[in-house]
């Protein structure tokens, strides 16, 4: 592994479809709109229209605006939509990732931790390919506004360091919260030797994060036909394996329930109440890998941002690489 991809490109606006899209690019200023399948701009059709490289270029539409870096192209696709997409260099795009992602905490060795455990993943994510397209499910990207110049300069101070485990690049594997322990990869049938479940002492009460959540016996039955629930298997962590009832014969993997009920995490036991079941769980996250929260809070007890990464990621080391175009 000597080199990374340079570029990653995102879609604007990619949660609705704008009608029209307004842009300002060193006071030159274009409106595009979508007519007929086509782009159109000052009365002209065409299938797409690209901005080069820059610093900074304002897009605005009538599903939001901002500022952005990189190049900018709008375009139709083929099921209509008008698209905009925004192919900017990585460390560009780091400098909004780190400041935006997840964990609000904005200290200097934090945002070092976030660069690299970021710049990791999107160099994972991205071998053998000229760029990266982004997914929104794994960072936030909101340009230029959710820079400072503290997260711009521990971009800067990382530049091209990811992690790597026998030479090769790891998938950083990370969560908000633990819940004070952290998850076996094994429980999740999974062979990752640089992750073992560890018991989360950095995760107390102000960064071990508690919650609740009623489940009523009509939510119940709506979602999986059953009256109740009788029990559950756990995993050595404490999480939720599997839950089943006997009445009629059921079981549901953990990770469905949860996601069948937006629950936060599979760190949680259920009691029966009058009208359905009480959920107390804690955690934020399937609990693999680094805890974003801990990692603030062993930071902030004076621990170097690369210390915290060797604790959660067992024998793994830090490289700088070089870039390709």
């Amino acid at each position: 592994m000597n080199s990374i991809a340079l570029f990653i490109v995102f879609h604007i606006f990619s949660a609705s479809s704008p009608h029209w899209v307004y842009i300002d690019n060193y006071n030159r200023h274009f409106l595009f709109e979508k007519k007929g399948g086509m782009l159109v701009q000052g009365g002209v059709k065409m299938r797409s229209f690209s901005f080069p490289y820059s610093d900074s270029i304002f897009v605005r539409s009538d599903a939001g605006e901002s500022m952005y870096r990189g190049m900018i192209t709008v375009f139709v696709d083929k099921s209509g939509k008008l698209i905009v997409e925004n192919k900017v260099k990585m460390d560009d795009a780091l400098y909004s990732i780190v400041n935006s992602a997840m964990s609000k905490d904005t200290a200097f060795q934090f945002l070092k931790l976030k660069a690299v455990l970021y710049r990791t993943l999107i160099a994972y994510k991205s071998q053998n390919k000229p760029y990266l397209k982004d997914s929104t499910a794994y960072y936030y990207y909101g340009g230029i506004p959710h820079e400072t110049p503290l997260s711009r300069f521990a971009v800067r101070q990382t530049h091209n360091i990811v992690i790597l485990f026998n030479n090769s690049l790891i998938y950083p594997y990370f969560c908000l919260s633990s819940g004070g322990i952290t998850a076996s990869p094994a429980e999740f049938e999974k062979n990752i030797p640089y992750i073992k479940s560890i018991i989360d002492t950095f995760c107390v009460s102000e960064a071990c994060e508690k919650w609740k959540k009623f489940i009523s016996f009509s939510d119940l039955k709506n979602k999986f036909g059953i009256k109740r629930m009788d029990g559950a298997d756990y995993t050595l962590s404490g999480r939720i394996k599997e839950i089943y009832s006997n009445d009629p014969h059921w079981v549901v993997n953990g990770e469905t329930f949860a996601d069948s009920f937006d629950l936060p995490s599979l760190l949680f036991t259920f009691s029966k109440v009058d009208t359905g079941y009480m959920i107390e769980g804690r955690g934020v996250g399937k609990g693999l890998g680094l805890s974003l929260e801990s990692a603030s809070l062993m930071i902030d007890r004076g621990l170097k941002w690369y210390n915290v990464l060797a604790y959660f990621y067992n024998g793994t080391f830090l490289k700088r690489l070089g870039t390709e175009q």
